[in-house]
C-alpha cells in the first residue's frame, strides 16, 4: 500500500487464501425464506384456513422439497405482501407483488413458474429453466350430439353430390354404349338385324335356331353362336370375370358385352371400392356420443368474430408477450382484451361465458383434466418460452440451485414430478378423433373415374374403326361382297345412319307403346311386347329398310337396299301379326 509490497500469504475470513466470490457452494443448515403464490398445479392450497409450508403442494412445492433434500437447507413459504402475483407497473420502473418482494429482498428466491422474458431479466436474476410452456387460447367447446343421418356424417355434402353425379354419369354411358357399340348386346344384334342379307333370316329367327353356319351364314346366327353359353368362358370374358372378383364384383359374363361399356364400368368398380373403404374407416369415428368443436381455428379468429370476448392475466408474462410481439394482429389483440386478474377468474370466464382465455399451455394442460369441456383454439401452443425460479439481484444462491436442477434434469426428475401431478389430477375419458371427408380429399378419386369415362369413349371410337374396317374388307357376317362399302367413311356413314335411324324409331315406338294396349291374337291370346327378345326380330323387321328374298328361278340374289327413312312411322302402331305382311309389301 502506498508503494509497499505484501509479501506475506492473505489469508480470508474462514482460514481461507481464495479470494472469495459472492456465489456460495452448499446451502447445509442454511434457512431460505422463499416466495409463492396460489396458481395450480404449480401451487395449490390444500385448506384455506391452514398456515404454514405444509399447507401448499403442487408441482413447484414438490420440486422444493427435492431441492431441500438433496441440498439440505429448511425453509419457509410466505404469499406476496400485496397479495397479487404482480409485474411491471405503468410507470415502467416500480414492481409489484412477488417481484417487488424479491427487490426489496424480503425473499430468498421465488419458488414458482416465472416465465422469463428481457423485461423481468433487467431487473432480477433468474434459475435454469425447470419447464418449457407456450401461450394458448382456451374455450368452451360445444357438444355435438350424434342424429340419425349420422351415416351420411363421414362425408361432406359435396362429396355426396360428386357421388350422386358420378352414378348418373355410369347409368348413362353404360347404356348408351350398349345402344350404339357396335360390340353391345343390343346394336350389334339390331344392326345385324336391319343389315343380314340372308334369304332364311326371318324364318330361323322365329325357330330360334342357333347353331354354326357356313362362313356366308347370316349375321344373327353368328351373333348367337357367340353368345352361346359354351363361349361365355373364352379370353376376354375370362379376363373379364378375374377382374370383376378382384375389385369385389360378382362376375356379370354377359353384361356390358362392349369394350367401352366395360371400361366404364372397371373404372367405377375402382371408385366405389375406395370410397366404401374411406367411408367405412371414417364411419367408425362418428359412431360416437359427443364430439367438440370450438368455431375458432386460430388465435387471429378472434378479431373477426363477435361471439366471444377474450383476454389474459394483467400484468403477466402473456400479456407482455403478445403486446411486445412483432405481429400486429398479436398486439391488436392485447388492446382490444378483456383482462381478468387472476388465472381462477379466467377458467371460470370460459367456463361460465362465451370468453376466449389467453394463457400458458401447462396450466391449460392441468385445467382440462378437470373440466372436459375446455378446448384449445387451433394447433395448440405459439410463443413458447421457459419457466425458471426468480432471483434477488445478485443472489449468492443461483449457481447452487442451478446445478441441483440440471442434475433433475438430467436423471428425468423433473418429467417425472410434472407426470405425478397430472396423474393425481385425473383424465377426461378419450373421445375417439373424427375427420370428415371433403371433395378435395377425394379429388383423384373422381378424376379417376373422368380418366375411365375418356378412356371408354375413345374405345367406343376403336370398335367403329375396326368394325368399319370388317365392312370394308368383306368380313362382316351376312354382308355379301357385292354390298359391301368401298371405304371406311362411307362404311361408318351406312352404320351411323342405321344407328339414327333405330334411336329415331325407338323413341316414337316408346311413345306409342305408352299410348297403347297389347294386342291379341285371333284366339284371343295376348301377344308378347316387340321389345322383349323373343319378338325382337318383328319390330326390326317392320321398320328395317332392307332385305333378302329367294328369285323365282331358285337363285338367289340380294333384294335392293331400302332407305330406313322412306319406313311410315305410321305403322308402329300395328299390331304384331301384320307385320309380315307389311315387311313383304315393302320389299
Amino acid at each position: 500500500y502506498n508503494g509497499a509490497k505484501i509479501e506475506d500469504e492473505v489469508i480470508f475470513s474462514g482460514g481461507s487464501a481464495k479470494v472469495p466470490g459472492y456465489q456460495i457452494d452448499t446451502l447445509e443448515r442454511r434457512h431460505l425464506i422463499l416466495g409463492i403464490d396460489v396458481d395450480p398445479p404449480f401451487v395449490i392450497m390444500e385448506d384455506p384456513k391452514c398456515n404454514g409450508s405444509d399447507c401448499y403442494s403442487g408441482y413447484c412445492i414438490s420440486l422444493v422439497k427435492e431441492l431441500s433434500h438433496m441440498l439440505g437447507f429448511t425453509y419457509q413459504f410466505v404469499r406476496p405482501s400485496d397479495g397479487t402475483w404482480g409485474g411491471l407497473r405503468a410507470d415502467g420502473v416500480t414492481w409489484s407483488g412477488i417481484f417487488k418482494d424479491l427487490l426489496d429482498r424480503r425473499i430468498d428466491i421465488a419458488t414458482v413458474h416465472m416465465s422469463i422474458n428481457s423485461i423481468r431479466e433487467k431487473s432480477i436474476d433468474f434459475s435454469v429453466p425447470f419447464m418449457q410452456a407456450g401461450l394458448t387460447v382456451v374455450v368452451r367447446g360445444e357438444e355435438e350430439t350424434s342424429d340419425g343421418y349420422f351415416f351420411l356424417s363421414p362425408f361432406s355434402s359435396d362429396v355426396l353430390y360428386a357421388i350422386g353425379a358420378g352414378v348418373l354419369a355410369v347409368v348413362i354411358f353404360v347404356w348408351v354404349y350398349n345402344r350404339i357399340s357396335p360390340n353391345g348386346l343390343y346394336w350389334s344384334k339390331q344392326y345385324a338385324l336391319l343389315t343380314c342379307k340372308c334369304p332364311g333370316c326371318r324364318s330361323m329367327r322365329r325357330e330360334g335356331r342357333q347353331f354354326r353356319r357356313p362362313a356366308n351364314s347370316c349375321a344373327l346366327k353368328k351373333l348367337d353362336s357367340r353368345d352361346d353359353v359354351f363361349a361365355h368362358l373364352n379370353m376376354s370374358n375370362s379376363s373379364w370375370i378375374v377382374v370383376a372378383s378382384l375389385l369385389n364384383q360378382d362376375p356379370v359374363v354377359s353384361w356390358p358385352t362392349s369394350l367401352p361399356g366395360r371400361i366404364v364400368l372397371l373404372f367405377w368398380w375402382l371408385v366405389v371400392m375406395v370410397v366404401l373403404a374411406m367411408y367405412t374407416a371414417n364411419l367408425a369415428a362418428f359412431l360416437t356420443v359427443t364430439k367438440m368443436t370450438t368455431g375458432l381455428s386460430k388465435i387471429e379468429d378472434l378479431l373477426t368474430q363477435d361471439r366471444y370476448r377474450w383476454g389474459t392475466v394483467k400484468d403477466t408474462h402473456p400479456e407482455v408477450a403478445l403486446a411486445n410481439s412483432v405481429r400486429e394482429d398479436f398486439k391488436e389483440i392485447i388492446r382490444k382484451q378483456d383482462a381478468v386478474l387472476t388465472t381462477d377468474e379466467g377458467f371460470e370466464r370460459v367456463l361460465t361465458k362465451d370468453y376466449a382465455f389467453i394463457y400458458e399451455s401447462p396450466i391449460f394442460e392441468y385445467m382440462k383434466r378437470q373440466h372436459c369441456s375446455l378446448e384449445t383454439v387451433g394447433v395448440g401452443e405459439f410463443l413458447s418460452f421457459d419457466y425458471a425460479f426468480g432471483f434477488p439481484p445478485d443472489s449468492p444462491y443461483v449457481d447452487v440451485i442451478n446445478r441441483a436442477l440440471l442434475k433433475l434434469q438430467e436423471n428425468s426428475k423433473l418429467d417425472t414430478l410434472w407426470a405425478n401431478i397430472l396423474q393425481q389430477t385425473g383424465n377426461c375419458p378419450p373421445r375417439p378423433p373424427s375427420a370428415q371427408l371433403t371433395l378435395h380429399s377425394l379429388n383423384g378419386v373422381f378424376t379417376v373415374l373422368g380418366m375411365g369415362l375418356v378412356l371408354s369413349v375413345l374405345a367406343l371410337v376403336g370398335e367403329y374403326v375396326y368394325v368399319t374396317w370388317c365392312d370394308v374388307a368383306g368380313k362382316t357376317p351376312g354382308c355379301p361382297s357385292t354390298h359391301r362399302p368401298k371405304t371406311m367413311i362411307s362404311a361408318l356413314r351406312r352404320r351411323l345412319r342405321y344407328l339414327f335411324y333405330d334411336l329415331q324409331r325407338s323413341a316414337v315406338r316408346a311413345a306409342t307403346d305408352h299410348s297403347h294396349r297389347p294386342s291379341t291374337d285371333s284366339s284371343g291370346s295376348e301377344i308378347e311386347p316387340a321389345n322383349s327378345i323373343s319378338n325382337w326380330y318383328k319390330l326390326t323387321m317392320k321398320l328395317k329398310g332392307e332385305s333378302c328374298r329367294p328369285e323365282t328361278n331358285g337363285g338367289h340374289h340380294p333384294v335392293s337396299e331400302i332407305d330406313p327413312e322412306t319406313i311410315s312411322f305410321s305403322d308402329v302402331g300395328d299390331s304384331e301379326r301384320e307385320i309380315p305382311e307389311k315387311l313383304e309389301r315393302i320389299i
